[in-house]
């Protein structure tokens, strides 16, 4: 996390602006996990709130935190065994997570403008529950395909 004393601040305008020119999901996640996510921590702790707030607001943005950690892993599974479920390309993916990742940057951006962290914390919740959605699905999607590789090994099995 950047020092108290750190003049560098992470401006919005730059992270948005680094995020529309991301060519990598992985990339983009690991900038905003070990570049925004701090500075963001940093806001909250900032914010005029009490503590209880603070710390749920912390809360969630650690559960956003672990699900683009866990995110980062099940986007490169599900490319590797390019699963038959998953429609969308990795062009449409990428997408639609830098459009997730802009909601994170917005949410640190109406901190730093200061918005109440009450008004902040609900949107940390709703994006953490999202996230932890498509996670479940990427979950599903995984657990099909294994059952399905298995069965078609069972077929391959009995008929030698």
């Amino acid at each position: 996390m950047p020092s108290e004393s750190s003049e560098y601040e992470l401006r919005p305008e730059t992270a948005l602006e680094l995020i529309r020119q991301a060519t990598s999901i992985n990339d983009m996640l690991d900038f905003v996990r070990h570049h925004v996510i701090p500075y963001f921590v940093r806001a909250i702790y900032k914010a005029e709130a009490d503590d209880v707030t603070k710390s749920i607001a912390t809360f969630y943005l650690g559960e956003i935190e672990e699900a683009l950690s866990v995110l980062s892993i099940a986007f490169s599974v599900a490319t590797t065994l390019r699963l038959s479920g998953v429609t969308e390309t990795e062009e449409q993916l990428l997408s639609r997570t830098k459009e997730q990742m802009m909601a994170i940057i917005h949410m640190y951006a109406d901190i730093k403008n200061g918005m109440p962290l009450e008004d902040v914390v609900s949107k940390l919740e709703h994006e953490a529950n999202y996230l932890h959605e498509v996670i479940r699905n990427y979950n599903a999607l995984v657990s099909l395909e294994i059952r399905n590789l298995r069965e078609e090994l069972r077929k391959i099995t009995a008929k030698a």
